[in-house]
């Protein structure tokens, strides 16, 4: 079925016909007999194999495996194996993936994909091929990323951050798992969850709240403590993109935009005046400049009002129907 011919320089050959019998002929070049006799009992089980249309038995399938990519490509030339799936590095997988993981996701999530990609380029390099990341290097990863994985500048993470790198990272590598690029995900086993640290938490009296609104320097500032404390919308992504035309006045609501939640059908929330809130709009509104948009317009720095804004477009297409309610001004 198969057999080795000798060139005048030395080099081998396995000569062999396939199921189709067609001949082929695989440069072994300068081994010696009893490695080329070795290939050639293998070529004759994936011949056999290919005539009973069965897949090659394991140990066989184990030789394939162990094949350098020279070798398997002139091997795969004839048809009797498949040709090898190309395993790329880490520059060239995580890009897509993380654009496969984006889909439907806000910008600030999308720039947490992009933090974990980062701390892997830093560590691995982006040009360390993903196949050669084992569980002990993921090991040293970890500690890395909790002695040496802050991005901007150099220091530790914390160990909520180091938990979230890690899940991040697992789930890219599990992406590979899937799309067969891998067969294992080195990350598996190794990422902990670390709970939440609530030491810090405090109950904030309404009497203690008051004392700080009052030591507010004018009214916006005491309108975002009051929606943080009162009315409890998130300090930035829901406080700054908040609108005027958000203010409900003749039914005493507001429509708070959820850009966090919008993915999970949640991309609104209608919520009645608080105590507190309803003085507090009514004096911002009074000191608003002509024409604002933004409830908090003064004190919104301008990085964030960016930032916020993008998150808000994933959130209004998904709440277009309130965008067409008419709100009225304060009478």
């Amino acid at each position: 079925m198969a057999s080795i011919s000798k060139d005048k320089n030395g080099t081998k050959r396995i000569v062999f016909i396939d199921a189709s019998n067609k001949r082929h002929f695989v440069r072994l070049g300068k081994i010696d007999m009893k490695t080329a006799e070795t290939i050639k009992i293998y070529v004759e089980k994936l011949v056999a194999a290919q005539i009973t249309n069965v897949s090659p038995d394991a140990e066989t399938a184990g030789w394939i495996a162990s094949l350098s990519d020279d070798f398997h490509a002139r091997l795969a030339k004839t048809g009797l194996i498949p040709e090898r799936r190309k395993i790329g590095t880490l520059g060239e997988m995580l890009p897509n993936i993380i654009k496969e993981k984006s889909v439907g996701n806000a910008r600030a999530t999308i720039a947490v994909y992009e933090q974990a990609r980062e701390s892997l380029y830093r560590f691995f390099g982006a040009d360390r091929r993903v196949d050669m990341i084992s569980a002990t290097n993921v090991k040293e990863y970890s500690l890395w990323l909790a002695k040496s994985g802050r991005l901007k500048k150099s220091g530790d993470l914390s160990p909520k951050t180091v938990s979230k790198r890690m899940q991040h990272a697992f789930s890219f590598f599990d992406k590979m798992v899937e799309k067969e690029i891998i067969t294992r995900n080195p990350f598996k086993g190794q990422v902990k969850t670390v709970a939440v640290d609530d030491r810090r938490n405090r109950y904030i009296d309404e009497e203690t709240i008051l004392k700080i609104m009052k030591c507010a320097p004018d009214a916006e500032w005491r309108l975002i403590i009051a929606l943080w404390r009162f009315a409890g919308l998130r300090a930035v992504s829901e406080v700054l993109t908040l609108k005027w035309e958000d203010i409900l006045w003749d039914q005493k609501e507001i429509v708070v935009h959820a850009p966090k939640t919008a993915r999970y059908g949640k991309g609104i929330r209608i919520i009645p005046f608080f105590p507190h809130i309803e003085e507090c709009l009514r004096n911002a509104f009074e000191q608003a400049p002509e024409g604002a948009i933004y409830v908090v317009e003064k004190h919104a720095p301008l990085h964030l009002r960016e930032k916020m804004n993008e998150l808000m477009s994933v959130s209004r297409e998904i709440s277009v129907q309130h965008s067409e309610k008419s709100y009225a001004e304060p009478v």
